[in-house]
C-alpha cells in the first residue's frame, strides 16, 4: 500500500478506475499527489465532454495536470 507518495497515472488505470467507481477520488485517498501528463490529458479529454470518463476526469480536481509535452 502507498505511502501517502507521489504518482503518475497513466490513461489506462484512470478510465478503469471510472468505468469501477464512477470517479477518482480514491486516488485522493491514496496519494498525496497524483500528477497526469499533457499526454494523458489529451488523450481523456480529445473528444470532448461526450466521451467515457471525461467528465469524471475533469470533476477530480486534486489530480496535478501539467500543462505542457513531457520532452
Amino acid at each position: 500500500m502507498p505511502d501517502n507518495k507521489i504518482m503518475v497515472i497513466n490513461t489506462g488505470p484512470i478510465l478503469a478506475l471510472i468505468a469501477a467507481t464512477g470517479n477518482l477520488k480514491l486516488l485522493s485517498k491514496l496519494y498525496k499527489q497524483v500528477i497526469v501528463t499533457y499526454e494523458v490529458k489529451e488523450e481523456i479529454c480529445i473528444k470532448g465532454l461526450k466521451y467515457f470518463g471525461v467528465n469524471e476526469f475533469q470533476k477530480a480536481t486534486f489530480l496535478v495536470q501539467l500543462k505542457e509535452p513531457l520532452s
